[in-house]
């Protein structure tokens, strides 16, 4: 590998590790001290009708 590559390389995956230590710091902080199960008052309430055409869950494949 060159020195020019080598350096755009490591440039590249220090931006990438910053990006994603950003998004945890800004997820952790939009949780605050929220605990997973006060989402299921929402999801309580969410109903049960089918999904809307063109909003049905992807199958696996």
């Amino acid at each position: 590998m060159s020195d020019d590559t080598s350096k755009r390389a490591e440039s590249s995956i220090a931006e990438k590790i910053g990006s994603v230590e950003t998004a945890a710091d800004f997820l952790r902080r939009r949780a605050g001290d929220a605990r997973p199960t006060d989402l299921l008052n929402y999801l309580d309430r969410a109903g049960d009708a089918a999904p809307v055409p063109g909003d049905e869950a992807l199958k696996a494949s």
